[in-house]
């Protein structure tokens, strides 16, 4: 489904966050207690047509089993395949296929039971940076229209799940913990949904 601008994967049978993985974060044992079944929607940029791809869906499969999240969506803020962000920022230009995803969106938030924003954090000039910051306007807003609590991000940003093995790696020294998943626990946290635009 690599060209299709909703990829839903199953995620049933997770086991709840619970004692046995601690997060520096109270939050996220909040969210997973006391309910049967929690959507998670991801939204991130676009399809990949890389192997990266699915490095990207396992780093979103483990963050919504780390928030005890039954069910994963991902969405794109568009639905434009690229193999990377300066190819993003040429075949971007046009508003149409930005204009197209946002009732996938829509419909989406609807569903969600919760929201990691995950999108990454740019680097698009001309009338890409332009469609971006619109899209990512509309989704504020769509997302201000429903009462979620609080945005998941990593470390404060929407930072894109293909980085966050690299961000979060022990070299880097920025969240402690033993392993991947563990330091990903500590850097998953909530924000304001305004905080999305800053």
């Amino acid at each position: 489904m690599a060209r299709s601008c909703s990829v839903a994967a199953s995620m049933i049978g997770y086991p709840r966050f619970g004692s046995g993985i601690r997060g520096g974060r109270e939050s996220h044992e909040t969210l997973a207690q006391g309910s049967t079944q929690m959507r998670l929607l991801t939204i991130l940029l676009n399809p990949s047509p890389s192997p990266t791809g699915s490095r990207t869906l396992s780093n979103v499969e483990t963050a919504a089993r780390v928030l005890g999240a039954t069910t994963l969506q991902v969405v794109n803020l568009v639905d434009l395949t690229s193999k990377d962000l300066p190819e993003l920022n040429r075949l971007g230009t046009d508003p149409v296929p930005w204009l197209e995803s946002r009732k996938v969106i829509d419909d989406a938030l609807q569903a969600a039971d919760m929201l990691l924003a995950a999108w990454g954090l740019g680097g698009f000039s001309g009338l890409t940076r332009i469609n971006f910051d619109q899209q990512r306007a509309h989704v504020v807003s769509a997302i201000s229209e429903r009462s979620f609590g609080g945005v998941w991000v990593l470390s404060g940003r929407p930072r894109h799940p293909s980085r966050w093995r690299q961000y979060l790696g022990p070299q880097k020294s920025r969240v402690p913990g033993t392993d991947f998943e563990e330091r990903l626990v500590r850097a998953l946290t909530r924000i304001a949904v305004a905080d999305l635009i800053s």
